[in-house]
């Protein structure tokens, strides 16, 4: 596994150099699988993964040094003491952790848990709460705002995309979701959210390897929150170019990151886009 500490500069990133994870070096943090990450505006970083050789799942807390472009990691703790696979993670300011996960291989039934930072030295999160979504899936995104809104995005085994959108109330220790919408089809859902509720879904076609790109933004009715998609395309999905697995992140600002595996038979090669979204078409 490899990671990289970058900057946006003048619409490029300006990348750190690759680090490996899976050798000895300064910023070597441990084995594992499938492996996620998500950051606050603190410089505060959750990674989990799945184990190397166990079902389970575990966390690192992190913080980046600056000036050294480099990650200070927290030993790897398990916060599942059952089986889980396939784990990802949202944090905000208030180091709220979302962590979203597929309980077994053969129900496919996605779990969540909802915990908090309880502070840098100890390296600890506290989870207040497991919970089944009895929601079915392939793939799945998982993202939390600073406003405490949730956009989950997921894959059932028919290849077709929903979304379900929450709020989390830690006092209460719950995610208040809304209905699960469907989108279209589509597989490898990927989701970001930002502090405006704008909503940037990312994800491949189901026969070919184009990706498609959806923005839309959060609407609440009485407690229940939707996606307000734009209209310029079909529920604001626009082809954006050929590959797969893809990622997106997108800030306040509306600056948008997105990266991804190539299309075959290119497959061993990353590469990124990035952009802004146009307001207009959402507010």
């Amino acid at each position: 596994m490899f990671c990289r500490v970058g900057k946006l500069k003048e619409a490029v990133i300006d990348w750190k150099e690759s680090l490996s994870l899976s050798k000895p070096s300064k910023s070597y943090y441990g084995t594992g699988s499938y492996p996620q990450v998500s950051m606050n505006d603190k410089n505060t970083i959750v990674e989990v993964h799945g184990g190397a050789f166990k079902e389970k799942c575990y966390y690192r807390i992190g913080k980046v040094v600056p000036l050294e472009g480099v990650i200070t990691w927290s030993p790897s703790r398990s916060f599942e003491k059952i089986m889980g696979h396939y784990p990802d993670v949202a944090i905000n300011n208030h180091n709220y952790v979302v962590v979203v996960y597929q309980r077994d291989v053969l129900t496919k039934t996605i779990c969540y848990r909802i915990g908090r930072i309880s502070g840098m030295k100890s390296g600890e999160i506290v989870w207040v709460k497991r919970c089944t979504l009895k929601r079915k899936a392939e793939n799945f995104s998982i993202d939390i705002n600073n406003d405490n809104m949730v956009v989950l995005a997921y894959q059932t085994y028919n290849r077709k995309i929903y979304y379900l959108v929450g709020r989390l109330d830690f006092a209460k220790t719950e995610i208040m979701w809304g209905d699960p919408v469907y989108v279209f089809m589509g597989c490898f859902p990927n989701v970001s959210l930002n502090d405006h509720g704008h909503v940037v879904l990312v994800h491949q076609s189901v026969v070919t390897q184009n990706l498609f790109c959806s923005v839309g933004k959060i609407v609440w009715e009485i407690n229940v929150g939707m996606v307000s998609w734009s209209q310029r395309k079909h529920k604001g999905s626009e082809r954006y170019g050929e590959g797969q697995y893809p990622s997106v992140s997108i800030n306040d600002e509306g600056r948008v990151v997105e990266a991804h595996m190539a299309e075959f038979p290119r497959n061993n090669q990353l590469h990124y886009y990035n952009g802004h979204i146009y307001l207009e078409h959402l507010d």
